[in-house]
């Protein structure tokens, strides 16, 4: 699955969103020889908002599957910001709990055009199963989609795979969440910042087990449980790490871009590779992002020090 999330940043931009021919899939991450076989039905796009996804068929062992990937936050695009500012929580239809506004506010942009496209499928080819996949911003949105698609296709098999995701929504609506879509596997490397917001204080819960993946040449790839119903995350896997000792490690800023060996993100680069300007500006995108998710507002001027300096000092902590 992590092949669709990294597609997701590649894609064209649709004029609007619809039906798009089978040659639209033909980006450089697209064409990974991980997804030979998948067709693209259509690719959603909310110009407001900036976010995007797109949904297509790959053929299953036994049977067709759906699989519908939303693509992560664009740090050059200030609309993404707007959203992820959006911090109030909202209730989501058919769920106890809440979600983070901005998460919903971004999946109902999307909605009509993706819900159209699986219509349409399965009313032309059997499906089995169908899958969801995100990074970042879009492995948020990704939980919330299947939130619901699964209410209204319950019969048919869901899995979710996402990676790098923050918390999306408070600890009855993540046990609601977990509840229903069992298969559900949330991948964080090692010390990635942006999977510690929001805030625990917030009464934000991820959901899902977790997969750790490990720094280099340290510990193996662990899984954790699921959060408890009353909220509490396993504290042996990502939990386990302060935010000061995550800041610290901030020249492994990769962490967040960095997934099974893939860079997300378009250009596909090692982080390694990019020069000492590249990646100070890598490390200020995650410290903007990681502070709009935490609820505090940075001023365009300020720098990555700044930011820190601000989350240090929160009246409540930021993790």
């Amino acid at each position: 699955m992590q092949y669709f999330a990294r597609a997701s940043y590649c894609i064209a931009q649709p004029p609007k969103s619809g039906i798009v021919p089978e040659n639209y899939f033909s980006c450089p991450a697209c064409t990974a020889p991980q997804l030979a076989g998948f067709q693209i039905h259509t690719v959603a796009y909310f110009r407001p908002l900036n976010v995007l996804a797109y949904v297509g068929t790959v053929p299953l062992q036994s049977g067709t599957g759906i699989v519908i990937a939303f693509r992560g936050t664009v740090p050059s695009s200030l609309k993404n910001w707007a959203v992820d500012i959006n911090f109030l929580t909202k209730p989501q239809a058919g769920a106890p709990g809440q979600v983070h506004g901005g998460f919903l506010q971004s999946w109902l942009s999307l909605r009509a055009p993706i819900l159209a496209a699986i219509k349409d499928i399965t009313s032309n080819t059997p499906i089995k199963h169908i899958f969801y996949t995100g990074h970042s911003l879009g492995a948020a949105l990704a939980t919330v989609a299947a939130a619901e698609i699964t209410q209204a296709y319950g019969q048919l098999g869901r899995s979710v795979y996402t990676f790098g995701s923050p918390r999306v929504g408070t600890a009855p609506w993540a046990a609601w969440f977990n509840g229903r879509v069992p298969d559900n596997w949330r991948y964080v490397h090692y010390s990635d910042l942006v999977t510690s917001v929001p805030p625990t204080w917030t009464g934000f819960v991820h959901v899902g087990r977790e997969v750790w993946l490990p720094d280099v040449g340290a510990q193996p790839t662990k899984i954790c449980n699921r959060a408890t119903a009353d909220g509490k995350e396993d504290t042996s896997c990502s939990y386990s790490l302060g935010i000061w000792k995550k800041l610290s490690v901030m020249d492994r800023i990769d962490d967040h871009g960095l997934y099974l060996g893939l860079t997300f993100g378009c250009g596909g680069a090692r982080f390694q590779a990019l020069t000492a300007q590249q990646k100070a500006q890598a490390r200020h995108d995650t410290i903007e992002f990681v502070a709009a998710l935490s609820g505090v507002r940075v001023n365009e001027n300020e720098t990555t020090e700044q930011i820190i300096e601000k989350l240090q000092h929160q009246p409540k902590p930021v993790f």
